[in-house]
């Protein structure tokens, strides 16, 4: 396998010629070429321009595995411009996954889950401060999806990949609290609930050892009711108003950036009652 790279001012250029295929962002990937074939490289300014350029020849594969839900993690290190990660899982439809990014060394890099048709379910960038991929789904289909670390520019370095199904499980209104430990790095929990239409609830969050971790209460179509950020100091999730139908709604816990810890959940209804005026 080969790969160009044209370096320049702005970054680098790949050019579809003599071997060299360009994807949708404009960067080169590995093409197989045929034995004991000659092949050139042509460098074609445009317009009226002139100027010089570099041109290095790599002869590196794409490195490859796999990686496994809930499984250990992989740290793939990427040492020549061009160069990407691609590491498969297996997925059942209707799972929630995350991935955490972390231990970072590449400057800048595009990270991607792809869809066992290879279309992409979630992509984001990801700095050396790290952080995780979160799809806003569950896998819609049983299949082999695919994970694709691609660093811009000539960037180059390693990162750690963890993935994760999200936590899962009930809690009951006025029942027991619910202690959660979210202990892999990008993993989230998801918590429901029956509600009933014109009910106030609120959320109590104690224990709580993450240093920075996002509560949103889901309504049964999905869409926000409400949410709030928290630190190791805990608090409380109260929505605006009463819930507006009956049915099944969620709790999700999301950690920020590469955060991991404890956190506790108490579910309550309002008190309510009578007060007479001068009484």
């Amino acid at each position: 396998f080969f790969c160009l790279i044209i370096k320049c001012a702005g970054g680098f250029i790949q050019h579809q010629h003599w071997g060299l295929l360009e994807d949708s962002s404009g960067k080169c990937q590995p093409l197989p070429l045929a034995a004991r074939k000659q092949y050139a490289i042509l460098a074609d300014p445009s317009s009226t321009y002139t100027g010089n350029v570099t041109l290095t020849l790599y002869n590196t594969a794409d490195v490859t595995g796999t990686i496994t839900i809930d499984g250990s993690t992989v740290t793939p290190t990427l040492t020549v411009p061009g160069q990407r990660a691609r590491y498969t899982f297996t997925g059942t439809a209707g799972q929630w996954v995350t991935l955490g990014l972390s231990s970072v060394s590449i400057t800048s890099s595009t990270v991607s889950m792809l869809k066992p048709d290879g279309t992409t379910l979630v992509s984001t960038t990801i700095s050396t401060s790290g952080g995780s991929l979160d799809p806003t789904t569950t896998l819609a289909t049983t299949g082999t999806y695919t994970i694709v670390v691609d660093p811009g520019s000539t960037y180059t370095g390693s990162m750690t990949l963890t993935l994760s199904a999200a936590l899962s499980g009930s809690i009951t209104l006025d029942g027991a609290s619910v202690p959660l430990s979210l202990t892999r790095i990008g993993q989230t929990a998801r918590y429901t609930f029956s509600g009933t239409s014109g009910q106030w609830v609120s959320l109590g969050l104690t224990s709580v050892t993450i240093s920075s971790v996002t509560v949103t209460l889901l309504k049964p179509d999905g869409t926000t009711l409400a949410s709030t950020s928290v630190g190791t100091g805990g608090g409380g999730l109260e929505p605006p108003s009463t819930l507006p139908t009956t049915g099944t709604y969620t709790l999700v816990i999301d950690p920020s950036g590469v955060t991991t810890g404890n956190i506790t959940l108490t579910l309550m209804s309002y008190l309510s009652g009578t007060l007479n005026l001068d009484g």
